[in-house]
């Protein structure tokens, strides 16, 4: 489960599956930081996949928003 940062209703608990969560905190276990989490960890790998994949994302999205209109 991947918590909210305490700020209400603005972060939802999130569920991810046994295989996700086995391999972030396989990383974060080795790491043994107080600041490595694994909320922290799946965090970072989401934004930078999305860095990663913007030319690709902004085409999905802009191909759905054509179809809400």
């Amino acid at each position: 489960v991947l918590g909210s940062r305490g700020l209400g209703d603005v972060y939802k608990r999130q569920h991810i599956d046994k295989e996700a969560y086995r391999l972030l905190s396989d990383l974060v276990w080795i790491v043994r930081r107080k600041d490595f989490t694994i909320a922290g960890v799946a965090s970072r790998i989401i934004i930078d996949h999305f860095k990663e994949k913007a030319g690709l994302i902004e085409k999905i999205k802009e191909f759905y928003k054509k179809q809400l209109y």
